[in-house]
Order: structure tokens, then sequence, then C-alpha cells
């Protein structure tokens, strides 16, 4: 048994944790980009990129790599798993515009772990006003956050292993980078982010 992350530990580990799940997604737009170029050759890669990185929404990313991989791999055994793939691109999209959105903030009576909060920028009033106001429904925390980033971990590595088995090429690395497990406990999380934050100074 550890103890609970202190006040101070938890706001180190809350932004930490933010700023790396924002990254993860990078990755998940990186990949998309290379199930785009698997479907040109070689000589047109490049004018592809370019082309696919002009676009500013993502869904529209997201339409225009569906229509491109469909059309190409129409036939073969990938499209089953590209659909598959583009349901998760759906709703994790979703879910990387409100860690994106959501603006964060802080709850010091919480219980440890639900301290820091990514909240709606518009949610219900509550009926009655609380001496320790409270999280609105939907709103984020440590472990939604760092969960959500091993989803995008994943499903950056799913896309990638899609990329490799519709050009006929073999990965360096095993299937299991793709699986996403359950969010990790809090004592998981503490055990994790405490050598980490054993680094930072004293504030």
């Amino acid at each position: 048994m550890v103890a609970p992350l202190t006040e101070y530990e938890e706001s180190i580990a809350f932004y930490y944790e933010l700023g790396t799940t924002i990254t993860a997604w990078a990755d998940v737009e990186k990949s998309l980009l290379w199930i785009v170029t698997a479907c040109f050759p070689k000589t047109a890669q490049e004018r592809a990129a370019l082309s696919f990185l002009s676009i500013e929404n993502f869904r529209s990313k997201m339409t225009v790599a569906d229509r491109l991989f469909t059309f190409k791999f129409d036939a073969a055994k990938h499209i089953d798993q590209w659909e598959q793939l583009y349901s998760k691109l759906e709703k994790l999209s979703s879910l990387r515009n409100h860690i994106a959105h959501y603006h964060a903030s802080w709850y010091p009576h919480a219980k440890p772990g639900r301290r820091g909060a990514l909240i709606p920028t518009i949610s219900d009033t509550p009926k009655f006003r609380s001496r320790r106001p409270q999280p609105p429904p939907g709103s984020l925390f440590l472990r939604d956050i760092v969960h959500a980033r091993h989803q995008f971990n994943g499903l950056s590595r799913a896309l990638e292993f899609l990329v490799y088995r519709a050009k006929g090429k073999k990965t360096q690395l095993p299937i299991s980078f793709a699986q996403v497990g359950d969010a990790p406990t809090m004592e998981q999380l503490v055990r994790q982010i405490r050598p980490l934050l054993a680094k930072q100074p004293a504030p």
C-alpha cells in the first residue's frame, strides 16, 4: 500500500499526464498520414502527404483517408480492420477534443486523483450551492487522462500495423503494442509517477 498523492504531487502529475496525452494524439495523426500515403506509389507519396496535411479539420482528414484506403484496398482483407479502426478514430477524436478544449479546474477538498479536473466549458448549474464545489458531470480526472493516452498509443500502433500489412511487410514491433488494457488504478499511478516526482525540486 502506498501513500496517496499529495496535492502538490497531484498538480505536477496532472499537467505532466495532460501534456503526454496530447502529444500521444500527434502520433495518431502521423499514423493516419501513413494510411494515406500507403494508397499511393512512392513517387506520389510526398505530394499526397503535402495535400493531406493542408487539411485543417481532423474529421475531413478522416473522410479523405477513408475514401482513399477503401478505394485502394476495396477487395483486400484489410477493409474490415480499417472500418474498426475508423470507428475508434471517430470515438477517440471526440475524446481528444475534450482533452484539448475542456479547461482545467482544481478541487483541493476532493480525494486524491480527483483534485485536478478537465471540465466542460458549458455544464448544468447545480440546483444547490455547495461550500465545496464539485466538478460537473463529464469531467475528466487523472486516471481518465492516463487511460486516454493509452488508447491513443494503442490506436496509433494499430494504424501503423495495418499499413505494414496492407503493404505486405512485417513490423519489428509486437502486436501487443496495439492492445489497450483497463485504466490504471490510483495505486498503480502513484507507483509510476512518484519516481518521476522525486526528481522535481520542491516548491
